[in-house]
Order: structure tokens, then C-alpha cells, then sequence
């Protein structure tokens, strides 16, 4: 899994930054958060699923997987 950094969400726990990734399935994507363990408590959240047809390329799944972090871990 390729991982980008969030550039605002933070741990719900800690308070570290969080990085974000797309876990492929056959008809789409699980989003996934972590917060590393080298920088945090080492935490994972899985905080949606995205539909390859709702979006026209895995680009488009990490912009959806951005998003998901701005509405839910975003401080």
C-alpha cells in the first residue's frame, strides 16, 4: 500500500500526523489511515470504502481517501 501524508489530520489518540492509503479489493478500494508508529502510537483506521465506478482513476480513490481524513481526523 502506498501511503501520502495528510497534510492536516492528526491521530485521534495522540495527536500525530496521519498518513493515508488505498487497500484494492475487486470493485474498488478500502481507505485506510495510519499513524505511524515511528511518529505515533501505530494506530490503523479503515474509514471507507470507494467504488471503482464513483471514481475515473485510483488518483480520484486517493483524493476521495483525502477527503475522508478532512471530515473525520481533520482538527
Amino acid at each position: 500500500m502506498i501511503v501520502r501524508k495528510h497534510p492536516d489530520a492528526r491521530c485521534p489518540h495522540c495527536g500525530s500526523p496521519l498518513y493515508y492509503g488505498l487497500k484494492s479489493e475487486p470493485t474498488g478500494w478500502t481507505a485506510r489511515y495510519d499513524c505511524t508508529a515511528a511518529e505515533g502510537c501505530g494506530r490503523e483506521f479503515t474509514v471507507g470504502r470507494i467504488d471503482r465506478a464513483s471514481v475515473e482513476s485510483e488518483d480520484g480513490a486517493y483524493e476521495r481517501a483525502r477527503q475522508f481524513g478532512d471530515e473525520i481526523y481533520k482538527r
